[in-house]
């Protein structure tokens, strides 16, 4: 949670929040007044005087929200500001968005053809009701009715239908009010006793016309018979406003019409306009290799991603500088839909090969050689020194015209460091190894087994067969490998890795992480003290810390100090860092030639995303605060930064999120017709595109299998203090059905939409590298949250994340987003996790890797994650592992993590026998877990999917956990349920508490199909012990 730091005097823990509108029943909407979401605000007050009791809550539009005591509840939908104000005038503001639930879509504003009219005596006329926002689907999920009232029947009357008559002279207010929640629009109404001049409005006897988004039209009426003030209405300001004079701005297609009404006389005419969307331009072309080697009369594939990832149809062309070296001779799409080109080499020389679309180009230098070339050389620093929890990437270099050049990777024990298939080595236990990288080429088959047992040994050096068998293949003539000693530093407890990783280093901030050992092995601890060139900014208790304000291009000297409860240092570390530099251009949407309204009434996809297609390399795109900015799909690019201090929301129309290839719980989703699609399930046999997110960047690509990348967008930075809102209750029931048939049952009526699978995310970020989210709060997304897919080097710092309130639907799960995960990093490596808090609707966060036989296959693991100082609140769910992590998950740091009052599992893994993938060196620490279904629960019998199943079954080993605190009541307390052929094994569980289990299951802790279990220390409610089956090897 963020402080509202301009004002030193009063300041809130929430800068902006969303809120929900509620309703008791989901057949009559009943008690909307008093059902929605809340939040609790809290005010800190550092005043000479007042005190936090002397602070006066306000609302800026109690229609919108209202608060008590902070106590702030959503009533209908809209935008307002809740003030805490003190006696001496300071006072600090909370940004309110309220967004339909999933049962209704109200009325957000209600406007009438005229404000004012002037009518003769004996004259009649016909209001038309304007309401935001349309009725998507048309099914009834919004009521459109209106109630109408004449403040003066004797003068002025109106029907049920709108139409007023003038009775008699005088005036009167007629007041439309809609039959939902009760929005009013008004017309001041005078019967006048001279005959009015005016006969009617002459319009264009075509009055039909076309434009694209972001072009205006002049609009043209001319009065019969008089003088009149014409007013102008738009039916839909979200497809196209218009203003005073009948100029139209065009935002987003779709029909609407326009009308215009004469103040005298009260006639109205029509204008219809179809408004195009303009065809997405490419921004890039992205070649997944950069330079390959091969050898005359052989082929390869290459393939190439269009920019943004909306462009489907993609218009390639492919050239070689050198036919007569390389030609290319096939070209089609892959099976994840990226243009594939098929390279043969035909002579010996080198070419470059092209793929160009709409003047973007990007190429691949290829070499051709006249017989294979091995790897015969391979570079390898030939030392290292690793803190423990440290993450390094080894660099290693062949020579340059190797034609296969992967390399595999081994290192002698794995409980002191690991490796993974990229060379990342990450300490875990004070000691030496050794790191070899092996030229895959030069092995025979023979010795390729070889080297698979040796890589799948968890120690090579505590095995003597197993270190024979490794001398003899690196004894081996043919054997082209390097070395690297390791040697993991006995680190201290209270304090080591101190590190600022290179995607959170910003031109005025830096994100510094540490690590240390579970508090188990760190008594005497109690702070960090952050200094700033010898200067103290901060004291934390959490594992890392941002320091803002800084200059830009300026190096800086950061210090961190363990202390105990008496002040005195316990250790220190110290790094230097340099700032990036400032922005090459601060691009301000609501400026020229932008000109986003800002208002919340139209849709400003356009403004924002000509900003983001402008921004320089370096620049910077910013959405000022105290504007609300309606958007569909944006997609961003490298080498910027997105700024959002206002609140960005997304539209509730399907029509504003182009279809896209993604990947939606495991599954790759494009066209695959059900013969095609190996994955087909009832009742959607045939796989289809999905919608893209409110925010996207990056192109889906798979990439080679077990080869992580390639990256087609980087150095991205994502932050503010405002809000991205996905809008997603009724994006989602409009997408597809976003809602559960489950307690409550399923929202009435029922959506039309029926295929889940389609629905978009928050942000979606498509093999991203370097990427920063930061301070922003994000909510309420049609699925997942935010979800990282192929990426590597992403921190997430922050931010807050809600996709779950506490108000009322009538229908399952009340004020809950379907599959509503707060941040889901997939088939990605290197993530933080910092700071962050989460009120979700499924989990906080939850690694995945693909679903089943596809991401079995495609072997691409979630890696090197950590999750740090987080809390999951209010939440469904909070930190796990799965469901769809059929590739596996590895180096997994979970610590200091609070998890309070959720329906499922505090620490969790969960899989099925169909996923297949290894979950292995996870660490869980200092976690504190109140009020959950349990406290951890490891399982290899999830209930999911087993369609199209892997082939191998999952395993589930080699992870600790320290200090694992069960507070309060919990139903139960441990348990890990492996399977037959595939038992939990190598577990440690140590110095782990349980207060109250209320559960009177025999299993609240229980071990079953599971082998070498160590408990140390772990401490049960009395009258609990252990139930343990079909196991073996569990040390007590």
């Amino acid at each position: 949670m963020k402080l509202n730091n301009t004002n030193e005097v009063i300041s809130l823990d929430r800068t902006v929040y969303p809120l929900v509108v509620g309703n008791t029943s989901k057949f009559t909407f009943d008690d909307w007044e008093t059902s929605g979401s809340t939040v609790q605000l809290r005010a800190l007050v550092k005043h000479p005087t007042y005190t936090d009791e002397d602070v006066v809550w306000t609302s800026e539009d109690p229609e919108i929200a209202v608060v008590e005591n902070g106590l702030v509840r959503g009533r209908t939908t809209g935008f307002t500001k809740i003030a805490a104000s003190l006696p001496s005038g300071d006072v600090a503001v909370c940004h309110i968005s309220v967004i339909d639930n999933i049962t209704r879509s109200t009325v957000m504003y209600l406007n009438l053809n005229a404000d004012t009219l002037t009518l003769a005596k004996g004259s009649g006329a016909v209001l038309t009701p304007i309401m935001y926002p349309e009725d998507v689907l048309g099914n009834g999920a919004m009521n459109r009715e209106v109630a109408w009232e004449s403040s003066n029947p004797s003068v002025v009357s109106v029907d049920e239908l709108g139409k007023v008559e003038a009775l008699s002279l005088g005036e009167a207010v007629i007041t439309a009010r809609s039959k939902d929640v009760g929005r009013t629009a008004v017309c001041r109404v005078v019967v006048s006793e001279e005959p009015i001049a005016v006969q009617g409005i002459a319009v264009p006897e075509t009055a039909h016309y076309a434009l694209t988004a972001g072009e205006q039209l002049q609009l043209n009426a001319e009065i019969l018979g008089g003088e009149s003030r014409l007013i102008w209405r738009s039916m839909n300001s979200f497809i196209a406003d218009v203003d005073q004079n009948g100029l139209v701005t065009a935002y987003s297609n779709g029909k609407v019409d326009i009308l215009v009404t004469a103040e005298l006389g009260g006639y109205t005419e029509r204008f219809t306009l179809e408004v195009q969307e303009p065809q997405a331009a490419v921004e890039s072309v992205n070649i997944n290799k950069k330079n390959i080697n091969l050898v005359i009369g052989s082929t390869k594939h290459i393939t190439a991603t269009v920019s943004p990832a909306c462009i489907l149809d993609k218009q390639i062309t492919w050239s070689s500088s050198n036919p007569e070296v390389v030609e290319v001779i096939e070209v089609e799409d892959t099976v994840y839909g990226a243009a594939q080109v098929s390279l043969k080499a035909v002579g010996v020389g080198t070419a470059v090969v092209t793929a160009a679309s709409e003047g973007k180009t990007d190429s691949c230098a290829v070499a051709v050689s006249a017989a294979f070339v091995p790897v015969s050389r391979i570079e390898l620093e030939s030392e290292l020194e690793l803190a423990l929890d440290q993450v390094y990437q080894l660099q290693a270099q062949v020579n340059s015209d190797a034609v296969e050049p992967l390399l595999g990777w081994l290192i002698t024990d794995r409980n002191k460091a690991t490796i993974n298939q990229e060379g990342i080595v990450k300490g875990y236990q004070p000691g030496a190894v050794k790191a070899y990288a092996i030229a895959l080429d030069s092995l025979t088959a023979e010795q390729k087994a070889v080297f698979d047992e040796l890589k799948s040994a968890r120690s090579i050096a505590g095995d003597a067969g197993l270190s024979e068998r490794l001398q003899q293949l690196l004894a081996a003539e043919n054997v082209t490998y390097s070395e690297c000693a390791v040697t993991v530093q006995n680190s201290s407890p209270y304090l080591r890795n101190l590190h600022a990783p290179q995607e959170a280093v910003t031109d005025s901030s830096v994100n510094l992480l540490w690590n240390r050992a579970s508090m188990l092995d760190a008594e005497g601890l109690s702070a960090y003290e952050v200094y700033r060139d010898g200067i103290m900014v901060a004291v934390t208790q959490k594992l890392g810390c941002t320091v803002k304000d800084l200059d830009p291009q300026t190096e800086y000297t950061f210090t961190v100090k363990a202390i105990n409860s008496d002040l005195d240092e316990l250790v220190n570390e110290t790094i230097t860092v340099k700032t990036k530099p400032a922005p090459t251009k601060v691009i301000n949407v609501m400026d020229a030639p932008y000109n986003a309204v800002g208002n919340g009434r139209v849709m400003d996809t356009l403004a924002i995303q000509r900003a983001i297609n402008d921004c320089p390399e370096g620049g910077k795109v910013v959405l000022p605060e105290g504007y609300v900015f309606y958007s569909g799909a944006l997609f961003l690019k490298s080498n910027m930064t997105f700024q959002v201090d206002g609140i960005l929301i997304g539209s509730t129309d399907p029509k504003d999120y182009p279809l896209m290839i993604t990947r939606w719980e495991g599954w790759r989703k494009l066209e695959q017709p059900a013969e095609k699609w190996a994955n087909s399930t009832s009742p959607h046999d045939h796989n289809v595109y999905a919608h893209a997110s409110l925010i996207n960047a990056g192109v889906y690509d798979e990439g080679d299998p077990g080869v992580m990348g390639p990256y087609n967008v980087s150095n991205l930075v994502i932050c503010g203090k405002g809000q991205i809102n996905g809008n997603g209750f009724k994006l989602g029931y409009n997408e597809g059905p976003n809602q559960k048939s489950g307690n409550g049952g399923k929202p009435v009526p029922e959506s039309t939409k029926l295929n889940a699978t389609v629905r978009g995310r928050t942000i979606t970020l498509h093999n991203a590298e370097n990427v920063y989210v930061a301070d922003v709060n994000i909510a309420f997304s049609p699925s997942w949250t935010v979800h990282p897919i192929y990426c590597n080097q992403i921190t997430f710092d922050n931010i807050e994340l809600v996709s779950k309130g506490d108000g009322k639907t009538g229908a399952a799960d009340d004020c809950t987003i379907l599959n509503g995960d707060g941040i889901d990093p997939d088939s990605s490596t290197r993530i933080n996790i910092f700071n962050c808090y989460f009120t979700a609707g499924d989990d906080a966060v939850a690694i995945k890797s693909g679903r089943n036989r596809e991401g079995n296959e495609l072997a691409k693991p979630t890696a090197y994650v950590r999750v740090t100082d987080c809390v999951s609140k209010d939440s469904k769910g909070a930190f796990c592992i799965g469901s769809e992590q059929a590739a596996g998950a590895h180096d997994i740091l979970w610590q200091n993590l609070t998890v309070d009052t959720i329906n499922l599992f505090g620490l969790w893994i969960k899989c099925n026998e169909a996923r297949g993938g290894r979950m292995e060196d996870i660490l869980w620490k200092d976690c504190r877990v109140t009020r959950s279904s349990g406290v951890i629960f490891m399982q290899l019998d999830y209930s999911s999917s087993r369609t199209n199943p892997a082939d191998e079954l999952p395993v589930i080993s080699n992870m600790v956990f320290e200090n694992i605190r069960g507070i309060g009541p919990n139903l139960t307390g441990i348990r890990f349920s492996g399977m037959e052929g595939s038992p939990i094994h190598d577990i440690v569980i140590r110095g782990c508490s349980f207060d109250e289990i209320v559960s009177n299951d025999p299993r609240a802790f229980w071990i079953n199909y599971g082998r070498d279990f160590e408990l140390i220390d772990v401490k049960l409610p009395e009258g609990f012990d252990w139930t343990i089956t079909n196991a073996e090897n569990i040390k007590k």
